[in-house]
């Protein structure tokens, strides 16, 4: 399951995180860090991958049990986070800032 990185900063903000472990959490999935280790780890075959940035969880669930009845073929590589925020000018604000600098411009987006 992977979230937009500003959302998913609003999330981890929400719970209470420290601005570097937000961060920290941000670049992974803005990194496609969850879809490389599943590659490396899992079949392709049976790999989903599914944006759950805005869905409720009564949907989320329901797309999960859609794959694990096998009624979705696998997908990924669609999710491109990096090219979204760089086309948005958002990378590279976040790139040159320090922790809690980068964690103010990601929440502005919002």
């Amino acid at each position: 399951m992977r979230c937009e990185p500003r959302e998913l900063a609003k999330r981890l903000k929400d719970k209470g995180y420290s601005p570097s472990k937000i961060l920290e959490n941000v670049w992974a999935e803005i990194l496609d860090y969850p879809l490389q280790e599943a590659l490396a780890t899992y079949n392709p075959k049976k790999i989903h991958e599914l944006n759950m940035s805005f869905k409720k969880t009564g949907k989320a669930v329901e797309e999960a049990v859609e794959i694990l009845k096998k009624r979705r073929l696998p997908s990924y590589g669609k999710i491109n986070w990096l090219k979204a925020l760089e086309e948005e000018g958002v990378l590279e604000k976040i790139s040159a800032s320090p922790a809690r600098t980068a964690l103010k411009h990601l929440l502005s987006y919002l």
